[in-house]
């Protein structure tokens, strides 16, 4: 018994030693950009059909296959991270994606007439209400300080 103790211990003490030093935060921070990801995919585009007035979504279509995607993917969980479920000036904000192999985005192109010629493309959709949505596209820089003015200045 005093030996697990003792085991339990030293570990415990190796852990908080490895944290210190910074050795663990790589494998925490891509835990939780994972965990961060589930509820960041659109299900379905109910989701969009029964937005309300004061709702936001931003949206990323996306491919896996795709470097520009990729590249884009550690800023997009930051601003889902940041933004999502929020309120800015008055609107309720959502940031979510939709992936090229995914049926919702498919049937989001063909029912909101989307055009989607390259990947990944920023679409921010707003109006509701029993409204057809409002979909522009963003065409304006990639990275977390530029979304986040975008998203500031709506």
């Amino acid at each position: 018994m005093e030996m697990k103790i003792r085991n339990v211990v030293i570990l415990s003490l190796s852990i908080l030693m490895l944290v210190g030093l910074g050795c663990v935060s790589k494998y925490v921070l891509s835990r939780n950009e994972s965990f961060a990801s589930q509820d960041i995919n659109i299900t379905s585009t109910d989701e969009i059909v029964q937005m309300s007035s004061n709702d936001v979504f931003y949206i990323k279509c996306f491919a896996d296959w795709c470097p520009h995607c990729k590249n884009m993917e550690t800023a997009w969980n930051t601003l889902h991270n940041k933004y999502n479920g929020t309120t800015v000036n008055g609107k309720r904000v959502f940031v979510k994606q939709m992936q090229d192999t995914n049926q919702n985005l498919s049937k989001f192109k063909s029912e909101f007439n989307v055009p989607i010629n390259g990947f990944p493309t920023i679409l921010r959709v707003y109006g509701g209400s029993g409204l057809a949505p409002i979909i522009d596209q963003y065409t304006g820089e990639r990275g977390i300080e530029a979304l986040s003015l975008y998203i500031d200045g709506q």
